[in-house]
């Protein structure tokens, strides 16, 4: 086991890389250490993925040792139960995502929410099954028709929800299809300001880490 994955402690487990890329070497530490935005850059091969999933054993981590260790979490042990969604913009990739998580962390729910791209409704099964959800993975287009509806009172409970926003072909927001992702990024930075200054408890811890990724960014600063 490598340093940077042990540091994860008993949730390296989730993780069963002996020999881990330059790529997850160099940004692995950030993303357990910190909570910091990260944007990564890298070829196809370079291990992107497991690098979400760090990600994500950091926002669940004391959900999950809860869990692993045969206890119900409580509110006390672990304050707002947050969410982590995942975004891309192509439904076969978020499919095998889902697949891939499902299996990979079995005690978390996880749901795949790309609906309809025409539709703009959010149903209520649509917003129960997201409210109750651990891990959403989406597209851009669905996150942005949920997300543009957040100020409705069931709808902010579950934005506000969302304390890791995972991105994933990041470099397609400056294609045909890219308005969508600038206008989800867009809002889910505003809705985290607003947050921070508000006056309500509850939200005043809010605001989501990004975590984005690509093949290729020549832009990364534009982001």
């Amino acid at each position: 086991m490598t340093d940077a994955i042990s540091a994860l402690g008993p949730l390296s487990e989730y993780i069963p890389h002996t020999n881990l890329t330059k790529v997850q070497e160099k940004v692995i530490p950030s993303l357990i250490n910190s909570q910091q935005n990260v944007i990564v850059a890298a070829p196809t091969g370079s291990g992107k993925t497991v690098l979400l999933e760090v990600a994500m054993l950091r926002l669940f981590r004391s959900r999950l040792l809860c869990l692993d260790g045969g206890s119900a979490p409580d509110s006390t042990t672990l304050g707002t139960r947050q969410k982590a969604v995942y975004i891309c913009p192509i439904k076969a990739l978020a499919n095998e995502k889902y697949e891939l998580w499902k299996e990979k962390f079995p005690r978390l729910a996880v749901i795949i929410e790309t609906g309809d791209q025409e539709r703009e409704k959010l149903d209520r099964d649509s917003l129960t099954s997201v409210s109750e959800a651990d891990i959403i993975i989406t597209t851009p287009e669905r996150w942005d028709s949920i997300t543009r509806r957040w100020k409705e009172k069931t709808v902010m409970e579950v934005v506000h929800s969302v304390g890791l926003l995972l991105l994933d072909e990041i470099h397609t927001v400056h294609e045909e299809r890219g308005a969508a992702l600038e206008a989800v990024v867009s809002r889910m930075k505003a809705i985290g300001s607003a947050a921070q200054s508000t006056e309500i408890p509850a939200l005043a811890s809010a605001g989501a880490r990004f975590v984005a990724i690509s093949g290729t960014l020549p832009n990364i600063r534009d982001f």
